[in-house]
């Protein structure tokens, strides 16, 4: 039984890594990016790294890129995601944090919790792309982009590079 190399949550592409080719170690890559994030991102940037929880496809949050907005804030963490069988790739995850510190995993959750604030959610609607196309191109430049062109039923799957 196989797998998949990569786990991508949220970026519109595999943005794939091979450390032994492009970078002499993990630690190399993710001095690069977050030097990189920060440029891009300045003051947004929040660069206290951390691990993430996944069993198989484990990673290094790169730290926080945050948009404040009223008492609300977006949350990109950038994250560098180790590949099942070798390499890594890069993703990221999106919070949404509401008042009093509450955390929504989708704009959906935290529309519908502040529906009486359509200033906030127009806001995050209009910037998170923005954030996102940033942080994209951070990564386009540090990685080679691939798509997933097909699996098969034991789970291993066929990747092309990006156009």
């Amino acid at each position: 039984m196989g797998t998949n190399n990569f786990l991508n949550k949220n970026a519109s592409k595999i943005f794939a890594c091979e450390l032994q080719d492009e970078y002499s170690t993990y630690e190399d890559l993710e001095e690069i990016l977050t030097e990189e994030i920060n440029e891009v991102f300045g003051n947004q940037f929040d660069k206290e790294q951390s691990q993430d929880n996944e069993s198989y496809y484990s990673g290094t949050y790169l730290g926080d890129i945050n948009h404040d907005y009223r008492d609300c804030t977006l949350r990109l963490k950038p994250i560098i995601r180790a590949g099942y069988y070798d390499g890594c790739n890069l993703d990221y995850e999106i919070e949404f944090v509401g008042p009093c510190s509450s955390f929504y995993n989708s704009l959906n959750e935290l529309e519908d919790s502040l529906y009486y604030h359509k200033a906030i959610i127009n806001n995050f609607k209009k910037q998170l792309p923005l954030m996102i196309k940033k942080l994209e191109e951070v990564f386009a430049t540090n990685s080679t982009p691939l798509d997933k062109i097909g699996g098969f039923s034991d789970g291993t799957a066929i990747y092309k590079k990006s156009i």
